[in-house]
């Protein structure tokens, strides 16, 4: 009796752990959100990397040096986690600084998130749009 009911437990959870599993599987990401000058290119990973670079680009030329910070002499790299919604806007209340030497870096880089314009959605294989994020670093180099 009790190895019956020692059987039938294992099969109900084995059975539940089966159920979990297959709702847990995700439609494959077709491709992140995109640059709107990366949109030409075909394949998703080099339009990936194009957004990393042209994102890059963004924040690089957009920095303004905090005047106490270059009295100070802080200098170092910022790294922002920048989360884009299924319309291809930026979420700046899920936006991250996730590594900053100093505070005052980090505020300067989240000042210029929200300047971002919006980018093309992300979506999944079956065409629904998705969130999607970069992970993005940013120097400050002292002039």
């Amino acid at each position: 009796m009790l190895l019956k009911i020692l059987l039938s437990s294992c099969l109900a959870l084995l059975f539940i752990c089966n159920l979990q599993a297959q709702h847990s599987v995700k439609d494959p990401l077709q491709q992140k959100a995109i640059w709107q000058s990366c949109k030409e290119e075909k394949n998703a990973q080099k339009a990936e990397k194009c957004t990393q670079e042209a994102l890059k680009a963004f924040f690089q030329s957009k920095v303004k040096y905090p005047a106490s910070a270059i009295k100070n002499k802080q200098s170092g790299k910022v790294s922002i986690k920048l989360v884009f919604s299924e319309k291809g806007k930026l979420l700046i209340h899920e936006t991250k600084i996730t590594k900053t030497p100093h505070a005052i870096l980090g505020d300067e880089v989240l000042r210029i998130a929200q300047l971002l314009p919006t980018l093309e959605a992300a979506r999944l294989q079956n065409g629904k749009n998705v969130k999607s994020t970069y992970l993005i670093p940013v120097d400050f180099v002292l002039p």
